[in-house]
């Protein structure tokens, strides 16, 4: 009788839909708010991409998408600090913004052990900074009107601002299109391919080395052969000079343009 019981009860989960789901469902996370120009917001996740677009109206807005079996277990943290509104993934056993080295706290917790992830999505404002971070994902922010810094672990890196920007990544590719400068900058990957395209308003000092592939540039960068086989060095100027863009990579390629 266990056991034809049982079997009804299943037949009866399944008739209403009741079996359980593989991943935790979860409402997404949402904020909105106003950030004055010159100031940031930052969006710092561990697993997962991170998207930036241009925003509407005058209000930052994110939203974070959970998903995976153990996402219910996962937080979202916001922190005001001067000049910066901060959004932080938070995994159990980590510390929390405000703790630790980084904004996210010390990443303790065992998240590697974990399927969760969270994929935020940003509006961002004409001359709203943007910091945007993770650990293993893109990130990616098209058309924005603001300085952008951007870096992830393992993931790509796309960048267009008509400002000044930063990108880095460790695995994966940077492509990068920016508008201004405003002090040096630094566009860099280990294992992927680098592409660079500059505005009119751009005038730096370039460096570009990679260890393994080729450099090219519009703007007369000479290719120099240094003294360790297959270690490529050029040097080259964009504009009348002044500020330092550095560019490389160990192991790709380096593309070096102006910008339609």
């Amino acid at each position: 009788m266990r056991h034809v019981r049982m079997a009804v009860m299943a037949a009866l989960a399944a008739g209403m839909g009741m079996a359980a789901p593989a991943d935790a469902q979860r409402e997404d996370f949402r904020w909105s708010g106003q950030v004055a120009r010159g100031q940031a917001i930052e969006v710092h996740g561990i697993s997962g991409d991170v998207d930036a677009r241009p925003a509407s109206g005058d209000r930052v807005e994110v939203v974070g998408r959970f998903t995976g079996r153990d996402a219910d277990r996962l937080r979202v943290e916001v922190v005001q600090r001067e000049g910066r509104t901060i959004i932080c993934t938070v995994y159990p056993g980590n510390g929390g913004t405000g703790r630790g080295t980084s904004p996210c706290g010390n990443g303790g917790g065992g998240n590697g052990r974990m399927n969760a992830t969270v994929n935020y999505t940003v509006r961002v404002p004409a001359g709203v900074r943007l910091v945007a971070s993770t650990v293993s994902g893109d990130v990616r922010a098209d058309d924005l009107r603001g300085d952008v810094r951007a870096n992830t672990v393992s993931g790509d890196v796309r960048v267009g601002t008509s400002e000044t920007a930063s990108a880095t990544t460790v695995s994966g590719d940077v492509d990068v299109t920016f508008g201004a400068m405003s002090g040096n900058t630094t566009f860099s990957t280990v294992s992927g391919d680098v592409t660079v395209r500059a505005g009119d308003r751009v005038n730096a000092e370039v460096t570009a080395t990679t260890v393994s592939g080729d450099i090219d540039g519009d703007f007369g960068v000479e290719r120099n052969q240094s003294r360790s086989p297959g270690n490529r060095t050029a040097h080259g100027q964009i504009g009348r000079g002044g500020s330092r863009v550095r560019i490389s990579t160990v192991n790709g390629d380096i593309n070096v343009e102006r910008a339609n």
